[in-house]
């Protein structure tokens, strides 16, 4: 029994306590704390940024909306919107201001434009869509008004030119027909007006000028260049009708050779769609420069402007100056263009020859095409003087015996060394004048022998 409960006594002594310790969480450290600011700050800086877009995005759209006058509130409900919107995105409360100054408002908005927020004026003063004045149409349309504009700036100096021929039919009757070509005016004075038009307007038996303000009257032919294929009319101003007419008339002003540039916008007067009184709008796209023609040497250039070189087409710059007048291609650049670009002669390299003709003279002609020896061709032995390129057949130069690939040194004893000495020489002689012509003919390996040749200048 002792031993029994000394033992109980004993276990009750060696009896464990029960664990007393409470959990807790975790520990925050000075290094968890930034870590969680951080993460705080990046999430509202992401928040901020995704908000901050929405606003940028949105607010344009929403004036833009109210601006093309999608938006079917009235004036007032457009304003108070609008007033919202600026005071939310400044940070003004909702209609602390506008409420303020509304009753001003709404007097502004009924008695004047002005007071409308600048997004409802502008969209008031939008066309509405399909109107044609927007865009590509708009676009068109501007530049068909300036093209108006240019025409009618040109049209005072053009000219419908009417060649009448008279016949008899089959039945012995008589019987007329006409043609019209195309004009232009280039000199106006007291006594005549003088139209520079085709070679072939002057092979008709009566003549009629058209001018731009109605008036028509007879003209007569004063002298042609076939070989330049131009022609000089003129219109008595004599009379009391036509002394009415010259104090509206100008004469067309010839451009320079430095006005003629790649890009430089032309419009192609006269007849280039093949009726008289038409017009086409291009720019120059080449010039080649001097150029060999009969006798002479002249600056072409070239354009994508529809022409009609037999009933004259005159290219015009938009200030009204002639540029040039279309003539056959003597490159052949349009040969290879299957009719889509034109070629023109430049009115500075014309001048001389219209002077002449204005002034009723015969040009003295010969037909020889040529170019002037260059240094290097010299100092490969080569003579002095103008390289032939080409002879006319049946013209006094070829006739004579003149040949491709001739060297003329000089006319009548006068030292030529270029084209435009040669042009000089010859245009110095009247048609029938007879001239020698001294050549350097290439022989054997590179000698050159002289000779000479006589022939008499027909008419240019």
């Amino acid at each position: 029994m002792e031993n029994r409960s000394g033992n109980s006594a004993g276990g009750n002594k060696e009896k464990k306590e029960l664990i007393t310790e409470k959990i807790t969480g975790r520990r925050l450290t000075p290094g968890r704390v930034l870590k969680m600011a951080l993460t705080a700050a990046l999430c509202g800086a992401v928040f901020a940024a995704a908000a901050g877009a929405v606003v940028y995005i949105s607010g344009p759209l929403i004036r833009l909306q109210e601006a093309e006058g999608e938006s079917t509130g009235t004036v007032e409900e457009v304003t108070a919107s609008a007033a919202e919107t600026e005071a939310d995105e400044t940070g003004d409360p909702a209609g602390t201001e506008s409420s303020a100054d509304e009753s001003s408002a709404d007097e502004h908005i009924e008695g004047t434009e002005a007071a409308m927020p600048e997004e409802t004026a502008a969209a008031e003063t939008l066309p509405e869509e399909g109107t044609g004045t927007e865009g590509e149409g708009g676009l068109s349309e501007m530049l068909g008004e300036l093209r108006r504009a240019e025409a009618e700036k040109i049209e005072k100096y053009l000219v419908k030119v009417e060649g009448i021929s008279t016949g008899t039919t089959w039945f012995d009757t008589e019987a007329s027909s006409s043609e019209e070509y195309s004009g232009v005016v280039i000199s106006v004075d007291e006594s005549e007006i003088l139209v520079l038009t085709t070679d072939a307007a002057a092979d008709y038996e009566a003549l009629n000028a058209r001018f731009y303000n109605g008036m028509s009257m007879d003209a007569y032919v004063k002298q042609v260049s076939v070989h330049d294929g131009l022609a000089v009319l003129a219109v008595s101003a004599e009379n009391e009708e036509n002394k009415v007419l010259i104090s509206g008339l100008e004469a067309v002003e010839f451009a320079e050779e430095d006005d003629i540039y790649i890009g430089k916008p032309v419009i192609a007067a006269g007849a280039p769609l093949g009726a008289a009184g038409s017009f086409t709008f291009s720019c120059v796209g080449y010039v080649s420069g001097r150029v060999p023609g009969p006798d002479v040497e002249q600056n072409m250039f070239y354009s994508e402007a529809s022409v009609n070189v037999e009933k004259g087409t005159f290219l015009m710059d938009p200030d009204g100056r002639l540029l040039g007048i279309a003539a056959d291609d003597r490159d052949g650049i349009t040969a290879s263009t299957e009719g889509t670009v034109s070629c023109a002669v430049s009115a500075a390299s014309v001048a001389d020859t219209v002077d002449r003709l204005m002034n009723g003279e015969q040009i003295a002609f010969i037909g020889v095409e040529g170019t002037a020896v260059s240094f290097d061709m010299h100092y490969n032995g080569m003579p002095k003087g103008v390289y032939v390129t080409g002879v006319e057949l049946s013209g006094p130069a070829y006739t004579s015996g003149v040949m491709r690939g001739d060297i003329i040194t000089s006319i009548n004893g006068h030292e030529v060394t270029d084209m435009e000495e040669l042009t000089q020489r010859i245009r110095s002689l009247s048609p029938g004048d007879e001239l020698t012509i001294s050549v350097m003919r290439a022989g054997a390996g590179n000698s050159y022998n002289e000779l000479e040749f006589t022939c008499t200048a027909a008419e240019r």
